[in-house]
Formats: C-alpha cells, sequence, structure tokens
C-alpha cells in the first residue's frame, strides 16, 4: 500500500501537465486506475489527517515569556515570530508547511476527483464514497486556508477581498492568483453538499469522512458566514448522528498524579476510539514535552473554581517534574479535551448550534446547550446553571463557553476575526505588540518562498 501510495503520488506530481495522464503509464511506476488505489491515496495520514495551528501563536490564547524564547526546540523560531507578529514568519528559503501540506492535501483531492470516474471497478470500494471523501478534505483544508491567509468572510466585501489560489484540477505548473473568499467559501459550500450527498452515514474509521462530518464543516462554514439558520441546521444534522460528551468528572484519575504526561486512566490512547470525535485531524504544532505553550493569564482568569477543562488540561511541571513558569498546556494524547485535535467534534456543534440559537433570541434553547457541556466539566459541587435575561447576555455567554470549550483546537482566530467585524473590539497584546481590531496583521503573511515560485500570488498587507 505504502509503494502504491509513494509512486502515485510522484507520478501526479510528475505528470500533471498532461490532460490525460491517467492513461500514461511510465514504466517502473504505479499510476492510480482502479477504485482500490483512489482509497489507498485517501488512507494516507499525513496527507489527510495534518492540520496545522500556526494561528494559534496569533491569538489571544497564549503567552510566550521571554526565558523560553531561547529554546527552540520548545516553541520554534516561526512561532515566535507569528507570536511578535513580524512582517513575515519565514525567512526567505524556509518553507511554510502549513501552506505546503494543504495545496499537497488539495493536489491529492483534485487529483482523485479527476481520475475517479474512469477508475476501475475494485471489489468493495463505493466509487460514490471515495468521491465524496475527497470533496470534503479538499473542503476542509480550503476553509483553514481561507481562515487563515485572508480576511475573515464579509457580505460587503467577501467578493474583493483576496482569498488563497484555488485550484480545482491537478496541475502542478498552474500559477494561479488569488481567488475572492466569496469564491473560495462558494467552492467549499459546494464541494460539502455534494459530498453530504455521497458519503455513507457511518464509516470504520474516524478519520474518513462521513455524511456527519460534511454536515459538521457545513455548520462552521455557515457559522463563519454569519447565516445562523443554516449553522444550526447542520450543527443539527451533525449532532443527530453523533451527540457524545465525555463527563470530565468520569476522566480525571492520572495514572501518575506527579507525572501528567502519563496521560489519564480509562480513556482512550488511540483517536479512533475516542467517541466525541466526529471528524478526526491533528494539529501540527510546534512544542514539546508535555505541554505545548502556555495559557495566557487573560485566558487562565476566565475558568472559575470546579472547572476541570483547567484541572485536567493545564500542568505546572515539565516532562521531568520541574516547575513551569506559567501555566502549561497539557498535549491532547494525556488530555480528554484534546487541545491536539483540529477536526470536527460534539462540542463544537453544540456551540454553534447555542450562538445561533442566542442570537435569534432562543434564550431557553441555548442556555440548555450551555449546561448540557457545562454540567459535564464542572465537579457537581461547584456546578450550576447558567441563566441569561436577554439575547445579548446569552449570547455573551456562549461566547465565553466557547472560548473555553474550545480552546487551542484552532478556531480563536477565526473568532476574533468575525467577532471584531461585529464591533467586540478584541484586542491583542503580545509582549509590547497591540493588535487593534482592524490591524492587518490578524492575517498570516504568505511566505517568500511561495511568492516567488509563483508571481500572481499577492502579499497580504502587513
Amino acid at each position: 500500500m505504502k509503494k502504491i501510495i509513494c509512486y502515485a503520488i510522484i507520478a501526479f506530481f510528475a505528470l500533471s501537465a498532461c490532460d490525460d495522464f491517467l492513461d500514461i503509464k511510465p514504466k517502473g511506476v504505479v499510476v492510480p486506475s482502479t477504485l482500490g488505489d483512489f482509497e489507498y491515496l485517501l488512507s494516507e495520514p499525513y496527507v489527510f489527517s495534518r492540520t496545522s495551528n500556526m494561528s494559534a501563536y496569533m491569538t489571544d490564547e497564549i503567552t510566550l515569556p521571554d526565558e523560553n524564547r531561547g529554546d527552540v526546540r520548545l516553541v520554534g523560531i516561526s512561532a515566535i515570530r507569528a507570536y511578535d507578529f513580524e512582517p513575515l514568519f519565514f525567512e526567505l528559503d524556509e518553507t511554510d508547511s502549513d501552506w505546503e501540506n494543504a495545496y499537497k492535501t488539495i493536489y491529492t483531492c483534485n487529483t482523485i476527483l479527476s481520475g475517479i470516474d474512469k477508475a476501475e471497478n475494485s471489489l468493495g470500494i463505493d466509487r460514490n464514497r471515495i468521491r465524496g471523501e475527497a470533496l470534503a478534505h479538499r473542503a476542509f483544508t480550503y476553509l483553514q486556508l481561507v481562515n487563515a491567509y485572508a480576511k475573515h468572510y464579509h457580505p460587503a466585501t467577501a467578493d474583493t477581498d483576496m482569498g488563497v489560489p484555488m485550484p480545482i484540477k491537478p496541475d502542478i505548473n498552474a500559477l494561479l492568483p488569488r481567488s475572492s473568499v466569496k469564491e473560495v467559501y462558494g467552492l467549499i459550500e459546494s464541494d460539502l453538499l455534494e459530498a453530504a450527498e455521497l458519503l455513507p452515514d457511518k464509516g470504520k474509521y474516524n478519520y474518513k469522512p462521513t455524511k456527519s462530518a460534511a454536515y459538521g464543516i457545513l455548520a462552521r462554514v455557515y457559522l463563519y458566514k454569519a447565516d445562523y439558520p443554516n449553522a444550526r441546521t447542520y450543527a443539527q444534522k451533525a449532532l443527530d448522528a453523533n451527540s457524545y460528551l465525555y463527563d470530565y468528572n468520569h476522566d480525571t484519575a492520572w495514572i501518575d498524579p506527579k507525572a501528567k504526561h502519563r496521560g489519564l486512566k480509562n480513556f482512550p490512547n488511540v483517536a479512533n476510539d475516542i467517541k466525541d470525535i466526529i471528524l478526526y485531524k491533528y494539529q501540527n504544532k510546534a512544542g514539546a514535552y508535555a505541554f505545548t505553550f502556555f495559557m495566557s493569564p487573560e485566558l487562565e482568569a476566565l475558568y472559575v473554581p470546579g472547572d476541570l477543562r483547567f484541572t485536567l488540561g493545564t500542568t505546572q511541571e515539565d516532562w521531568y517534574g520541574a516547575s513551569l513558569k506559567g501555566t502549561g498546556i497539557l498535549s491532547s494524547n494525556v488530555f480528554v479535551g484534546n487541545y491536539e485535535y483540529g477536526g470536527i467534534q460534539t462540542n463544537e456543534m453544540y456551540l454553534i448550534r447555542a450562538e445561533a440559537n442566542a442570537r435569534e433570541g432562543k434564550i431557553t434553547d441555548a442556555l440548555s446547550d450551555l449546561n448540557a457541556i457545562r454540567v459535564k466539566r464542572f465537579t457537581p459541587e461547584t456546578y450550576t446553571d447558567l441563566k441569561a435575561s436577554s439575547k445579548e447576555e446569552a449570547l455573551q455567554l456562549v461566547l465565553r463557553e466557547r472560548r473555553l470549550e474550545l480552546a487551542f483546537t484552532g478556531l480563536r482566530l477565526a473568532d476574533i476575526k468575525r467577532l471584531n467585524q461585529e464591533g467586540h473590539n478584541i484586542v491583542i497584546k503580545h509582549g509590547k505588540v497591540t493588535l487593534t481590531p482592524d490591524d492587518n496583521r490578524l492575517v498570516m503573511p504568505i511566505a517568500n518562498k511561495v511568492l516567488a515560485r509563483n508571481p500572481n500570488i499577492k502579499q497580504n498587507p502587513r
């Protein structure tokens, strides 16, 4: 299988300029020609399960103490540059792995979508499912790209705001300019709506998209577009298939309380066994030892006594037991909160449904979703139901819980940008640098290595 994947990708890259490359079979190279071959391509974890989280270093979730800057192993020089909002995060000869990995995924999806109709049948493999998986993965990847490297979707400017290059065919020689934010969102939406019709209700592995995965991504898309009725509709569709929430009161026992990095007792250490994952993706984050970065004092102040998200999700000691100079964030493989996972999970669907309801004045329904989450996040003696007397108050409660529940999952930067469009005036302070809500530096710069390869791509203003 590995040989087929390797040879197939090499072949497609080498032959991508040919319209009929699927009919060319070079000697010594296996070119995908059957549904089984395309299944193998879709099973490559480093292409389809890996996502990015460079944007986390640009948010108000973390802090980077001066004494930790010298340890590049711990932080990473590009992450330090992102935290400092420098004009560029990468030197001229450095690769932006977030960008490169995303377009590798898109290229593979385009390869599959271009060849799937002519592929020979393989026993037990459904052609529609293969097409649906490629569409869902492509849509998810474009959504990540456009929210990192472009302004947030705004109906008044989306058709003129620069999005990202949007190849839909496997041609690495095409030097495409940046499509508009509206065009990128249009492709994402159409891909997902088609995928939802093709995908199965259930899958054997949670890294394989299902109908509920397509619905979950659509719910996020419509939330970002401020289309709250559709956001609620598709969040509901996703929850109809999986509404499971872990009760943190049942997962509080550490294997070794003096070494939290060893993990919790009785909690799955294999992603496919984790019940609240709708679509598995893992974030590629800089960091080492038992934590990835330090929680910002601002975020830490939002947690109240009894909140197990803080108790279970943070550490005051490094891998070797030495005291940290701050509150470290535990990596996901030891914590039920899954800070490393960057795909679609049930808690996000509850929060999307809650936000849509709050914005439409359905206060009881909004609070019902919030309390369904919170009762499983607090110790019984500290838990109380949330209450609100207006939709504005309910919305603020939703946004607060969203920030706590989805911390470090790669969603905060998009939230900052969309909420600032509404006048929430979220200001980010990193050391001596302060970003106001309209600062261009809330959009990631495109690496010079990318611009050098394609002169048709314009840089984001800084």
